[in-house]
């Protein structure tokens, strides 16, 4: 993941993302298979993610047992050859989440549709996790 606090972006790289981000039976969104990170993976999928949704990021170090969380928007998909083929660019409270990041929380974390903070964090209470709000 990438942070811009000049602009209040993130880049979140993912290599692999599913074309039915909203999941079930939702439509599809468009996609392409293409190289990444400068063509040494061969066969990547570029996914145009939805964007103007809210979106939920979560990171997990079980060592610490340790719930990362943020929120922020998805705002726009960057296509390029460098690094991970679908990169969703979000917009947020960036300065907070730059300062707050948890490294052991996982490079490549987990972002979901929707704002899901409440339910993330009444999952953790029943697991006996901690809870790290990136953002706040």
């Amino acid at each position: 993941m990438g942070i811009d606090e000049e602009r209040g972006e993130f880049i979140y790289h993912h290599c692999y993302a599913p074309t039915n981000p909203h999941g079930g039976d939702k439509p599809e969104v468009p996609y392409i298979i293409t190289k990444a990170h400068l063509g040494t993976k061969h066969a990547s999928i570029h996914v145009k993610l939805p964007t103007n949704e809210p979106i939920t990021v979560i990171g997990f170090n079980p060592e610490e047992r340790l719930l990362t969380i943020h929120v922020s928007r998805s705002i726009g998909n960057e296509y390029s050859p460098q690094a991970c083929a679908t990169k969703l660019i979000g917009s947020g409270n960036a300065t907070n989440v730059a300062h707050n990041w948890h490294w052991r929380g996982g490079w490549h974390r987990v972002v979901i549709y929707g704002d899901y903070r409440k339910e993330l964090e009444e999952f953790a209470k029943l697991l006996g996790l901690k809870v790290l709000h990136e953002d706040l």
